[in-house]
Formats: structure tokens, C-alpha cells, sequence
């Protein structure tokens, strides 16, 4: 059986055959503080929308990650400033 396998996975490589993983990229989850602050501030959630998937994605996970409540919040008030720039969580390491 795994011989089978085996020759139908050289058969697929030869043919150009390619099994890819799907991604779900364009799902975004925001997290409840990030949430409440765009919806308070209209030019942050303009800010924030206009920005690629990638640094939504960025923000987002960097508020969910954080696992305290202070931490959250200090990370938050980060952030608020950098959206508000239009500046990335990353970009300052960019042009080293």
C-alpha cells in the first residue's frame, strides 16, 4: 500500500501536480479593545481600513496575543499613534 503511494506521488511530481494548503486571508478577527477604539475614533478606523490586510493583520495580532489586561492596554496605546501615522507595527525595521 504505501508503495502505491509512494509511485502515484512520483506520477503527480512528474505530471506538475502540486497539493497546496488554503489560505483564508482575507478573514480578519479584531479584537473587542482594538474594536471599541475604531469605532469611538472615526479617523482611526479610516486609518486602520486603509492599510493592507497584512498590517491589519499585524495590529490585530499583536493586541490578541497579549495575554494580561495591562498588557493589552499598553500595547493599544501604542499602537493608536503608529495607525493614526500610517505607520506600521514593523516599519521602523525596514530601513536598517
Amino acid at each position: 500500500m504505501i508503495k502505491e503511494y509512494v509511485l502515484e506521488a512520483i506520477k503527480n511530481s512528474e505530471e506538475g501536480r502540486e497539493l497546496k494548503p488554503k489560505k483564508n486571508t482575507k478573514f480578519l478577527i479584531i479584537p473587542k479593545d482594538l474594536q471599541l477604539e475604531l469605532d469611538k475614533n472615526d479617523r482611526l478606523n479610516e486609518t486602520f481600513n486603509e492599510f493592507s490586510l497584512s498590517k491589519q493583520r499585524e495590529f490585530t495580532n499583536y493586541i490578541s496575543e497579549a495575554k494580561r489586561v495591562t498588557t493589552k492596554e499598553k500595547r493599544l496605546k501604542k499602537i493608536i499613534p503608529m495607525i493614526l501615522n500610517g505607520m506600521g507595527l514593523y516599519d521602523k525595521y525596514k530601513n536598517c
